[in-house]
C-alpha cells in the first residue's frame, strides 16, 4: 500500500503565509492515501515557546493518513523576522491565517506547551474552525491561581542564556542537544534535524532563531494574560489533555504534578486527561512513544466526543 512506503520526510514541504508583519513559514506533510477521492483529515500542529515546526515529523509518520500543517510561530524558526505583537491572541489569529491560506475550513488543532495555550485561545475565538482540540503538556495553568509575584527573572535568565549561546558549527549545536538530559534515552535523527533547523546566522556565530522579545512576551502572557484563562473558563467542547510524566530535564514530577492534574480535571469536566508515561516535556512530541500517544488522541477526537478519563 502507498501509505506503507512514504515516510514523513518524503511528504514534506515548506511554504509561507502572509501576515501584516511579514510571512510565516509553514511546514506541510501531505497525507498518503490509496483513494485520492477520499477527504483527507487535517491536523494543525503548533510548537512550544522556543521551538519550531520541525518537532512534528514523528507525528506525521504516526498519522500517515492525515495532512499535518505546522507553522513556525512569529519570532521563531524561519518566522523569526516576523515581529510583534506577540501573545496568545495574535498567534491564534496566525493559525486561522494558515488555514485560510490553504483554503481549509477547519482542522483538528494540536498544541504543545505554548502551542497548547495558543490553540485553546483559537478554539475559543474561532470555534467553527476547530474540529477537535488536543493540548499536549500545556494549555492549563501551572499554578491554581494567577501568581501574586510575577517576577520571571530566573526563567528568562535561563532562556536568554540558551537563546544567546553561539556555536561555531551545526555539529556543536547538535552535540549540545544530544547532551541534554531530556534526550538521554530518546535521541534520534529527528531531534538532530530539529536542532539544526533552529539555527540562524553564519558560522562561527550560529545561534537559535527564536527571538528573545517574542519569548519574553509570550511567557508573560501565559503567566498573567487573560485570553487563555477566559478560554478555559468558557470551555464548551471536549478537550483532550495529554501530560508528560517528566519535566524539562527528564525529572519527576512533570510540569503538572498529580494533585494539580486532578484539580484541573475536577474543575473542568470537559477535560479528558490522558497521562503519557515514560516521556518528558520534550519527548512527548520528539519521540515515537509521545507521537503515537498524540496520534491516538487525534483519532479519538475524530471518532467521538471523548469525555472519559484514562
Amino acid at each position: 500500500m502507498l501509505s506503507d512506503v512514504l515516510p514523513a520526510s518524503r511528504r514534506y514541504s515548506i511554504g509561507s503565509v502572509p501576515t501584516p508583519q511579514g510571512d510565516l513559514a509553514v511546514g506541510d506533510w501531505q497525507a498518503t492515501t490509496d483513494d485520492p477521492t477520499t477527504p483527507v483529515p487535517v491536523v494543525l500542529a503548533v510548537h512550544g515557546i522556543t521551538g519550531n515546526h520541525r518537532c512534528w515529523p514523528m507525528l506525521a509518520d504516526s498519522l500517515k493518513g492525515h495532512r499535518i500543517i505546522a507553522p513556525d510561530l512569529r519570532g521563531r524558526g524561519r518566522s523569526s523576522a516576523v515581529g510583534g505583537p506577540y501573545g496568545m491572541v495574535t498567534h491564534a489569529e496566525d493559525l486561522i491565517r494558515a488555514l485560510d491560506a490553504q483554503g481549509l475550513e477547519a482542522a483538528t488543532f494540536v498544541g504543545h506547551s505554548l502551542g497548547a495555550f495558543v490553540t485553546l485561545v483559537a478554539a475559543h475565538r474561532y470555534p467553527d474552525r476547530v474540529e477537535g482540540l488536543i493540548l499536549v503538556d500545556g494549555g492549563l495553568p501551572m499554578t491554581r491561581e494567577i501568581p501574586d509575584n510575577t517576577d520571571d527573572t530566573v526563567i528568562l535568565t535561563q532562556l536568554r542564556s540558551r537563546l544567546e549561546r553561539t556555536f561555531t558549527h551545526e555539529r556543536d549545536a547538535v552535540a549540545a542537544w544530544r547532551a541534554h538530559p531530556a534526550f538521554l534515552h530518546s535521541w534520534s535523527p529527528v531531534v538532530a534535524d530539529y536542532a539544526v533547523y533552529d539555527l540562524g546566522g553564519k558560522r562561527p556565530q550560529l545561534r537559535s532563531r527564536a527571538q528573545l522579545p517574542a519569548v519574553v512576551a509570550d511567557s508573560r502572557d501565559i503567566m498573567t494574560g487573560t485570553a487563555h484563562r477566559v478560554a478555559i473558563e468558557e470551555m464548551s467542547r471536549p478537550v483532550q489533555w495529554l501530560t508528560a510524566s517528566r519535566a524539562l530535564l527528564g525529572e519527576k514530577p512533570g510540569l503538572y504534578p498529580l494533585d494539580l492534574l486532578l484539580h484541573w480535571r475536577e474543575r473542568y469536566p470537559l477535560l479528558a486527561v490522558h497521562p503519557v508515561p515514560d516521556v518528558n516535556h520534550y519527548t512527548i512530541v520528539l519521540s515515537r512513544a509521545g507521537s503515537e500517544a498524540i496520534a491516538a488522541a487525534a483519532l479519538r477526537s475524530a471518532l467521538s466526543d471523548d469525555r472519559h478519563y484514562s
